[in-house]
This record gives C-alpha cells, sequence and structure tokens, in this order.
C-alpha cells in the first residue's frame, strides 16, 4: 500500500514559498489548511491531492485552471469533514508534543502506531475524492521508490516495480538521503503536469495495513461474487454480513435502502437523511476501531488513565457532530415530505 494524503505547511513552503501560499489562500486559489494546535505547538496539514492547485497555478505558468482550483478546494473540505480525518487529527492533537519532525512522514509514524483502522479508512477516503476529481481533470499517479542518487538539480529515484525517474531537485519535499524510500506523484491538472518527490514509509512499515486491506478486499471481493444481477446480496452472505451489524457494507446498504423507500413514498430530496444516515453508521465503525486501538495503546505504554478518558470523551463528541449532521438531512428530507405526510405529521402533533 502506497500512504498517499497529507502534506504539512512545512512542507509546503519551500516548493512554493511562504508569500506564494498565504497570497494564493487570500485569492482562494489555494485550500485552507486544517490546523492542530495543543501543547503550545501549532501544525497546518493539506491534503496532497492540493498539489494539483500548486500545479494550475504555478507563477511561471500564465494559464491558470478556477474550475479545478475550485474543485480541489472542495474535495479538502469533504475530507476535513469525513470522520477517519476527524479520528486522526484529533489523535494528532493528542500527541503533537511527541512529535518531533512537523512532516508528513512523522505523522504517518505516529498514527500508523495508534490508528491503523483510521488511517486505512482515511486513505479509502482520500481515493474516493482522487476518483471524484478526475471528473475535474485532475489526476494524481503516485509510484514507490527510492532515492538513487542526487545533486543540486535533479533526483535519480528507483522505482519499486522497475525503472529509475529523474524529479527535479527543486520539486522534492523535505531532506535527502540515498536509499531513502519516496513517492513519485505525479500530478496533472488538464494538460499541465507536475511531478513532486515526497517522502514515503516503507513497504515493511505499512505491512500491517497491506493486511488488513487484502482482508477487506477479500471480503469485498466474496460479496460481490454473490450478488445477484440486481446488486443485492445472496441470502447467505446477506445474513452473515447483517448479521454482524457492523462495517460500511451495512451503512451503504441501510442508506440506499432509506433512499428507496422515501422516494417511493413521494420525498422530493431523500439524499440528505440517507448520506447522513451512512456517514453516521460509517463513521461510529471507524470510530470503534480508534476507541479499541488507543485502549489497547494505553495498556501497552502505561499510559495516564485520564489521557484515555480524555480520548473517549473526543469520540463521544464526534458520535455527537455526526448524530447533529444526521438530524439536519432528517430535516431536510422532512421539509420535502408530500403533502399527506406533512398533513399527518401536523395532525400527530395537534393529538
Amino acid at each position: 500500500m502506497v500512504l498517499h494524503a497529507l502534506l504539512t505547511q512545512h512542507e509546503l513552503d519551500p516548493l512554493i514559498g511562504e508569500r506564494n501560499r498565504q497570497r494564493w489562500q487570500k485569492q482562494n486559489q489555494l485550500t485552507p489548511a486544517f490546523p492542530v494546535n495543543a501543547f503550545g505547538r501549532k501544525l497546518r496539514i493539506f491534503p496532497a491531492f492540493a498539489l494539483g492547485q500548486v500545479v494550475a497555478r504555478t507563477p511561471r505558468r500564465t494559464q491558470q485552471l478556477p474550475s479545478a482550483i475550485e474543485a480541489i478546494t472542495r474535495a479538502s473540505q469533504r475530507l476535513y469533514e469525513a470522520a477517519p480525518f476527524r479520528v486522526l487529527t484529533e489523535t494528532l492533537r493528542r500527541h503533537l508534543h511527541e512529535i518531533e519532525r512537523p512532516d508528513a512522514l512523522a505523522l504517518s509514524e505516529l498514527l500508523l502506531a495508534l490508528a491503523p483502522d483510521a488511517l486505512l479508512a482515511m486513505q479509502q477516503e482520500m481515493e474516493g475524492i482522487e476518483l471524484a476529481l478526475r471528473e475535474h481533470a485532475v489526476t494524481l499517479d503516485a509510484r514507490l521508490g527510492r532515492v538513487r542518487s542526487f545533486d543540486d538539480a535533479t533526483v535519480m529515484v528507483e522505482l519499486a516495480g522497475g525503472g529509475v525517474r529523474a524529479i527535479r531537485r527543486d520539486r522534492a519535499v523535505g531532506d535527502l538521503l540515498a536509499g531513502a524510500w519516496v513517492l513519485c506523484d505525479r500530478v496533472s491538472v488538464g494538460t499541465l503536469a507536475d511531478e513532486f518527490l515526497l517522502p514515503a514509509l516503507s513497504p515493511a512499515r505499512v505491512a500491517d495495513l497491506d493486511w488488513r486491506q487484502a482482508a477487506l478486499d477479500e471480503l469485498h471481493a466474496q460479496v460481490k461474487a454473490t450478488q445477484r444481477d440486481d446488486g443485492s446480496l445472496d441470502g447467505d452472505w446477506r445474513s452473515a454480513v447483517r448479521g454482524t451489524r457492523r462495517g460500511p457494507i451495512v451503512a451503504t446498504d441501510a442508506s440506499d435502502k432509506l433512499a428507496r423507500l422515501l422516494k417511493s413514498a413521494g420525498y422530493g430530496d431523500s439524499r440528505p437523511v440517507a448520506e447522513a444516515l451512512g456517514e453516521l453508521l460509517g463513521g461510529v465503525w471507524v470510530l470503534e476501531g480508534a476507541t479499541e486501538d488507543a485502549i489497547g495503546a494505553a495498556l501497552e505504554k502505561g499510559a495516564d488513565p485520564e489521557q484515555l478518558l480524555d480520548e473517549i470523551e473526543q469520540v463521544y463528541d464526534e458520535i455527537e457532530r455526526l448524530v447533529g449532521q444526521a438530524r439536519q438531512g432528517l430535516a431536510v428530507t422532512r421539509g420535502s415530505a408530500p403533502a399527506r405526510a406533512r398533513d399527518h405529521g401536523g395532525a400527530a402533533a395537534g393529538h
């Protein structure tokens, strides 16, 4: 697995210049950073796909692609609101004092140790976002490799899948070391393209996530193999999956059923409540895994129980946010109810 998710302001500024970053953000041409503040320290996080805005808005080029820039900003907000991202940023906030280097590699190492399930869920969220960005001519192609050699102008990278790639030194993020694992990230926006070099965890470090991803892929493959032509599951698999009452399959199944039910009943907009319900169920599933990870890590390290209770309280806060969002979706959908349903609601309130 290639972990390709986050950049910090500490890494982005050397690529584009601090003044350019500040100006582009004021002009709404660079997505706002997500702030993580704690213990007197400040961390600013960007999604890796924000590099698409760098490609579209580099000063040396006269061409600008406002539709792509806007799409990337919207995608960033989608990521910031996703339950896995909130779990991970809250984990970073609680452990910010343990991070020696304010870079994406250090963040990944910490999150891999403390919240692997949420990290995997965010990676899947990122893949979905990157797929959606292709509709706006924004594509990202990240290849894992190792630094073979470098000089003041060029970095030579030996790709894990074979071949060698030359990348401009001024497109490399962070310090360079011969033999270090890196991501060669080719970013295209319309007809413009550029290639960046990002630090990466070694395959051995992400082996546990590979195993978790393989298990999920196997489950999804088996589920797909048992689907009927209409997309529904065969009886045995449906019973098994529903019997667990867990995970994205159940969440998607429930939200799709609700949308179909409301649409058939004449509701004008069934999407808000259905999508919010799916996010609530899927988010609680992610939070469950994150809580188990936090308790296990606390037991292993002999952590302060009060800190663990603070972490659990943050889980409650996130669940309350998801519930509040679901209630908003419910209100919107109820507002689109057919007249007979509204009349029934008013009659019930009169009693």
